[in-house]
This record gives structure tokens, sequence and C-alpha cells, in this order.
């Protein structure tokens, strides 16, 4: 079966019209890193003291509302204050596209706590974090 002089240049047209399909927007993406620091007893060897969260997000939208989203970060993480009692905060935007939230907590603060706030207060719209242990940075 041949294709018609006429079906091939109606074809080619249709192709040619054609736009290519844009990869969809990925939106805001979040990561998140935890370590134990205390008072340093020699070299190799700290007393833990407590858990140092580091939550980066990249790629937000201009214009996002950080101070709003910060103040419900700390309202949901409030929740936990028998045990995830804050020392340290921070919580800015650091440019037009990215946001810190950076604190202490005790070591009873451990990383469900810190997830469920982090939903409870963004819903993930932000991403989702896995905050997950590093040695401590130097």
């Amino acid at each position: 079966m041949k294709f018609p002089t006429t079906q091939t240049l109606l074809l080619a047209l249709c192709l040619s019209l054609a736009e290519p399909i844009e990869a969809a927007d990925k939106g805001p993406s979040a990561s998140c890193s935890r370590w134990k620091g205390g008072i340093p007893i020699t070299k190799w060897f700290d007393i833990p003291l407590y858990r140092r969260y580091s939550i980066v997000v990249k790629d937000l939208k201009e214009g996002e509302d950080v101070p709003w989203v910060c103040d419900r970060l700390w309202k949901e993480l409030k929740q936990f204050k028998g045990s995830c009692t804050v020392s340290k905060p921070k919580c800015e935007a650091n440019g037009p596209t990215e946001m810190l939230w950076i604190f202490n907590v005790d070591l009873g603060c451990n990383k469900g706590k810190v997830h469920s706030a982090w939903y409870d207060a963004t819903k993930n719209t932000l991403g989702a974090i896995d905050c997950a242990s590093i040695k401590k940075p130097t």
C-alpha cells in the first residue's frame, strides 16, 4: 500500500506545525541533612548534646512568602515542645528562589517530628524531605 502524494504532504505539514512538548515545571525541591553536635572530648569524639538540622529549598517561585512559611514551620515544630526545644534558629530566604531552615534541637527530637512539622506547615508543596544523617561538617 502506497501513500498518495497528497497524504504524504499533509502528514509533513502536520509534523512541521507540531510544537515540542515542554517538560512540566517540577516546582521547588527540598533537601535535609542532620548531624549531632556537642562538647569535644578528643579530636575524634564529642559528647553529643544536640542535633542540628539543615533544610534547603531550591527553585522557589519568586515572590514566595518566606516569612509566612517560616512562621508556620516554627509553629508546627512547637507542637513537640517537650522534646524539640529549638536553639540557634534560622529561617530565611537565600536569594530570590532559595530558602534555608536551620536549627538545633534536643537529641529527643527525632527526624520523624521534623518531617511531621515540615509536612504540617507546607503539605510538601515545597518538596518532601527525608533528613539524612551526615558527619558533622567541619
